[in-house]
């Protein structure tokens, strides 16, 4: 990871760090499947590859906030991640 960052420093970009922000909301545990799921064929099975809703708000509030673009007064920014509920597009 510490090249990624000298060359983001070299190149002046933003460089977000979903790996530490993961650890962080996982205790350190690589391998926590929390927040994560994977749907196959209408069974839904925890997996290390996709956000589940809780998941994803929490990887929107973290970009958000750290481009400095989550007003922390919204109703995004205040909703809990247990009650949101998505509806799926047929």
């Amino acid at each position: 990871m510490n090249i990624v960052r000298d060359v983001a420093v070299q190149y002046d970009v933003i460089l977000l760090d979903f790996n530490l922000e993961w650890l962080a909301m996982n205790n350190n545990n690589k391998l926590s499947t929390q927040y994560l799921y994977h749907e196959v064929n209408g069974s839904v099975n925890a997996t290390q590859l996709h956000p589940d809703k809780e998941g994803f708000m929490l990887w929107g509030k973290f970009i958000l906030k750290n481009l400095d673009l989550l007003d922390p007064t919204s109703a995004f920014a205040t909703m809990a991640e247990t009650d949101i509920a998505l509806k799926k597009q047929v």
